[in-house]
């Protein structure tokens, strides 16, 4: 709650400022990345971005290394390679990876129709330009900021493709 706000929860606040204004207020904990990011993004104010910007470095979690996914889940591997380590392949090594995926006769009954649909989801991917691109969390920002992608981006098919290759 700390960090990212108490959600649709009020609380209520009291302040009394140096010239013995007061205010009283119950409204939502904004959270405390939440205001640094909207203040580092709504300002107009250089010296206001640089202090924020010291509130926003990058660290990899030591348990996750950066893949926000817990160890049961980086547990799970096909074809040797866990789902974030697919994910940080380029679409094209996508799709060269699940179609030489070596399985056992009963896993390729499983899996078929699952990876019928990855595959045909990586294929529209490459095809509308994104090859080079690899889908894991972190690249998110940067492919959703590129002029190219906008039209996609709100597209259902488009999120229906975020949301099949990565599981929060």
């Amino acid at each position: 709650m700390v960090l990212y706000g108490s959600g649709d929860a009020t609380f209520k606040f009291h302040y009394e400022n140096e010239f013995g204004g007061v205010r009283d207020v119950e409204i939502p904990f904004e959270g405390v990345a939440v205001n640094v990011d909207r203040r580092y993004h709504e300002t107009n104010s250089d010296f206001t971005r640089e202090q924020m910007r010291q509130y926003m470095t990058e660290s990899e979690c030591k348990r996750c290394h950066g893949f926000r996914l817990n160890e049961q889940a980086l547990s799970v591997k096909v074809g040797g390679k866990n789902i974030s380590e697919v994910l940080a392949l380029s679409v094209d090594d996508e799709i060269d990876f699940f179609k030489d995926l070596n399985l056992s006769e009963t896993d390729e009954q499983i899996a078929a129709p699952i990876l019928k649909e990855v595959s045909s989801r990586l294929k529209f991917l490459r095809n509308v330009g994104f090859a080079i691109l690899n889908i894991e969390p972190c690249c998110w920002n940067v492919i959703r900021g590129r002029s190219t992608t906008n039209s996609f981006s709100d597209s259902n098919r488009f999120k229906l493709i975020w949301r099949t290759l990565y599981f929060r």
